[in-house]
């Protein structure tokens, strides 16, 4: 059984240099922020931020403050050299930790894309924001869900805590949060998505070809291959949510 390390190294392998590490393109991640209401000073934390393209791009465009949680050291490595790079690096903080032990002393918006399982799934994720978030906050949650009721089992299996969208607007409004935005990625972002991931499992199996790892990257480029083609693009689908806590 591989070990978590052997997971992040498989995960920062297949990411790769991709920016946004999700199927989700640049606009919608703006239209995101803008339904979100964010503004100059509005402060933003990104659990799980990776290499913090996100927290840039907003930072950017809305001129938001913030602070982003990474656990994997070479992402927040990247994050902080990009961070300074932009001249961000005044209203932007990076801390590598635990997203999950993360408490901030105060928000305006919180960020969850694709991080999901620090939180135990989608639906622990919404619990874990209402809980923490205060009357009138955001949350941006973006994360797979079920296109269908009904999955093939031995595809289901693999996902266990991957909801329908009906399933997971229940379990946002049972934790006081009201959905403001919905948008689905599209067919075209779910292929430069998973084309990337292929393309950065390649060119690292290419370049190692003696490393101890080599065997367990090949073998996972396999498995999602197979899983996209065989039941990824009819069945799963991925999407950002923009969320209001009102505490009803």
């Amino acid at each position: 059984m591989a070990s978590i390390m052997d997971d992040q190294f498989i995960y920062s392998v297949a990411q790769g240099d991709l920016g946004i590490k999700n199927p989700v393109s640049t606009p919608v991640l703006i239209e995101a922020g803008e339904a979100a209401g964010l503004s100059e000073g509005s402060y933003v934390v990104d659990f799980g931020c990776g290499n913090a393209t996100l927290m840039l791009l907003w930072h950017s465009h809305f001129r938001i403050t913030g602070t982003g949680v990474e656990c994997r050291k070479d992402e927040c490595l990247k994050a902080k050299e990009q961070i300074m790079a932009s001249g961000a690096g005044n209203d932007i903080e990076i801390i590598c930790g635990r997203a999950e032990d993360y408490i901030p002393q105060k928000c305006d918006c919180a960020v969850c894309l694709g991080s999901s399982e620090i939180f135990g799934g989608v639906t622990g994720s919404i619990g874990f924001f209402g809980d923490l978030l205060d009357t009138g906050a955001l949350l941006v949650l973006g994360d797979r869900y079920w296109r269908k009721n009904t999955v093939p089992p031995e595809f289901a299996r693999e996902w266990p805590d991957i909801p329908t969208e009906y399933e997971l607007f229940s379990e946002a409004r049972d934790a006081g949060f009201e959905v403001a935005f919905a948008r689905s990625s599209s067919e075209y972002d779910w292929d430069r998505y998973e084309s990337g991931i292929w393309s950065s499992c390649l060119h690292w199996l290419k370049t190692n070809t003696g490393d101890p790892m080599h065997g367990s990257v090949h073998e996972y480029l396999r498995l999602i291959q197979d899983e996209y083609a065989a039941y990824g693009r009819e069945f799963m689908g991925w999407g950002i949510y923009v969320m209001k806590k009102t505490g009803d």
